[in-house]
């Protein structure tokens, strides 16, 4: 399968299904996406980002070798493709203990930051939560915090954190 040209040929969920069951638990194809992924074409970045998710939500171990460049992309990406992405991989994975911590500080700064995009936002709420799973001492916080941005947030900010809050309580 030539990966890239499929994704220049279009921005269809079939095609992005077809390359995750093709790259499946592969770490060598995985890394290919990976590798296509950091490169400076937004277009393919934004697309394959896509394969990427689907590929971690089943495998979440394919993301083992990838933390210290996702995490580094998500406090340094160039542009909201590559940090919204970032977070985006984060929210299917187990996180190693040796990140959690860095992983939870980030996001609590990207979920508190009126200026970060919904998308984040929603995301690092997502994080956060499957990481107070594990911390249940970082609950409060993340409660205060969706709390005080509810009344300000979009639709699927608001549908988000009300299944979380749900969770919490």
């Amino acid at each position: 399968m030539n990966i890239v040209e499929t994704l220049r040929k279009g921005n269809s969920r079939k095609d992005y299904m077809m390359i995750a069951d093709y790259v499946g638990n592969n770490d060598e194809r995985f890394q290919l996406l990976m590798d296509l992924f950091w490169q400076d074409d937004k277009t393919i970045t934004q697309r394959v980002s896509n394969p990427i998710a689907f590929c971690i939500e089943r495998y979440p171990n394919l993301l083992d070798n990838h933390y210290p460049k996702v995490i580094h992309g998500l406090k340094e990406g160039g542009y909201d493709i590559i940090r919204r992405n970032c977070i985006r991989f984060l929210q299917f994975a187990s996180i190693p203990d040796d990140f959690m911590g860095e992983v939870a500080d980030l996001c609590f700064s990207l979920l508190s930051d009126v200026k970060e995009p919904i998308a984040i936002k929603v995301f690092s709420m997502t994080v956060l939560f499957n990481i107070s799973k594990v911390y249940p001492e970082l609950r409060p916080e993340l409660i205060f915090l969706i709390k005080e941005q509810l009344p300000y947030g979009s639709a699927g900010f608001k549908s988000r954190a009300n299944k979380i809050l749900k969770q919490l309580n």
